[in-house]
């Protein structure tokens, strides 16, 4: 098994999980929770709200911080209106998790961002959103919007070399797909790492953020190379 548990005494890093709103319920999936302990961390939720200086203590007890997938960014945070492919949205969250990234990384606590996240992560820094895939010029077209199960992957992507993503899973990999925007123009500082065969950002990294369009946690279980991504901010809390 790939999964190694931390030996008695050792202190665990504190990965922080973001959240969501769930029928009254502050919430965040289960398989998010499950990868951080799986690599070697020790998850805690962080509940959305708009004080800052809230936000800002909750962060004084966490060495790395995961911003998880969920619903389609608001375009007017990048300066666009929405089109009429534009998704379910929740405003408080968009504001939560943009204090967040910007707090955490003027901090200098590292940062994993699943799918949605890659998103808002890339507006939190300053880039603009493709608001719909199916819509857009990327070509040859090929599905995002996978609905057989997300342990199961379902497209390919190139990963640039030398990159932090090309170390954990080479320069190929197999990936699962749930999403219908992508980053557009990345945020100063960012980078492109990993693309689909249609050219659709796969990945993003920039200093002490890891940004993926896809989601390792839901994979690590069958495709347990998925994991290293998870060890990734393990790793990278645990020098913080």
């Amino acid at each position: 098994s790939p999964f190694v548990a931390a030996t008695k005494g050792e202190r665990l890093p504190v990965i922080g999980i973001g959240t969501l709103f769930a029928d009254g319920r502050t919430a965040t999936e289960q398989v998010y929770i499950d990868a951080v302990r799986a690599a070697g961390g020790a998850p805690v939720m962080i509940p959305i709200g708009d004080d800052v200086a809230a936000i800002d203590r909750i962060l004084d007890g966490i060495d790395g911080l995961v911003i998880p997938g969920g619903e389609d960014v608001l375009p007017f945070l990048y300066g666009e209106e929405p089109d009429t492919h534009f998704g379910k949205d929740c405003l408080e969250r968009d504001y939560f998790e943009i204090s967040l990234i910007r707090l955490a990384r003027k901090r200098g606590i590292p940062i994993l961002s699943v799918c949605r996240g890659m998103q808002v992560t890339n507006v939190a820094l300053g880039g603009t959103l493709c608001q719909d895939i199916p819509s857009a010029d990327y070509s040859p077209k090929i599905q995002h919007g996978q609905w057989s199960t997300t342990s199961t992957p379902h497209h390919s992507i190139s990963i640039d070399k030398g990159s932090q993503l090309y170390s954990i899973l080479g320069a190929k990999a197999q990936v699962n797909s749930t999403h219908h925007q992508c980053v557009k123009q990345p945020a100063p500082g960012m980078t492109i790492v990993a693309k689909a065969p249609d050219g659709v950002p796969e990945a993003m990294e920039g200093d002490g953020i890891l940004c993926v369009q896809f989601h390792p946690e839901a994979m690590i279980w069958k495709h347990p190379e998925m994991l290293g991504i998870y060890k990734w901010i393990v790793e990278k809390a645990s020098r913080k």
